[in-house]
């Protein structure tokens, strides 16, 4: 298999790491420093039904853990919310895997709207008083509103990665 091919296989990996250095820059100067949209969970969405074999449940768990870090959030809680939308979108994946965009979007809102609400419960447990919801509903309905333009981009990187039978021996191999 030629270089160029093996490089592929890299593409999902150093997306999510973009979109997750770029979702830690503040962006006090747009007004967005806290509504900012879940591209993280968009990738995690996207990548566990299309390419399930992706972004292993140990990788979504570190980018959890440094996105936490970085952010100043209660450490863990983006690693569990990651790791509980992989299993929840591979239980319900054959469902949904030939559906048309309509339905998957409205897959993704139903399960972002329990991610967000997750990640709500937790901040407000860990630091002892309820945040302001009205910023939780925006950074939803922004994470919503984006998503058909973040799905074309990923079905663009997915179309452009190694596919194939051996798909599972391909990626274990380099991970």
């Amino acid at each position: 298999m030629p270089l160029l091919l093996h490089l592929r296989i890299f593409y999902p990996y150093i997306l999510v790491i973009v979109f997750l250095f770029f979702s830690t820059i503040p962006l006090g100067a747009l007004g967005l420093n806290v509504c900012r949209p879940m591209i993280q969970l968009m990738l995690v969405f996207f990548f566990a039904l299309y390419r399930p074999y992706f972004y292993p449940y140990w990788f979504l768990f570190l980018i959890g853990m440094f996105y936490d870090a970085v952010l100043g959030l209660p450490l863990g809680m983006n690693a569990l919310t990651n790791i509980l939308l992989k299993a929840v979108v591979l239980a319900i994946r054959n469902k949904y895997l030939r559906a048309p965009f309509g339905a998957i979007w409205v897959q993704f809102l139903v399960l972002i709207s329990a991610v967000v609400l997750l990640q709500w419960f937790i901040m407000s447990v860990t630091y002892g008083h309820f945040f302001n919801g009205n910023i939780v509903a925006i950074q939803l309905l922004l994470s919503m509103a984006l998503y058909p333009f973040f799905h074309r981009l990923f079905a663009k990187v997915s179309s452009i990665t190694p596919r194939g039978v051996n798909e599972e021996k391909i990626v274990g191999k380099f991970l």
